[in-house]
């Protein structure tokens, strides 16, 4: 489903973002953080697809 697949794509773009942060964490703050907020963005999003997928299914049963 789309919902499904814009939430592994979501999901891959965050551990990315995590990846970043390990690697920059200690050398450039302005990066760790701005990262931080996007992460944060993906996992917003996230929930948003996950309620609208959960709302779906249950209207198919």
């Amino acid at each position: 489903s789309p919902f499904k697949k814009g939430i592994e794509s979501l999901e891959k773009r965050k551990e990315e973002h995590e990846e970043k942060i390990k690697i920059y964490s200690g050398k450039d703050d302005t990066l760790v953080d701005y990262w931080k907020g996007e992460i944060k963005g993906f996992e917003e999003e996230i929930a948003k697809k996950f309620g609208k997928l959960k709302r779906n299914l249950k209207k198919k049963n």
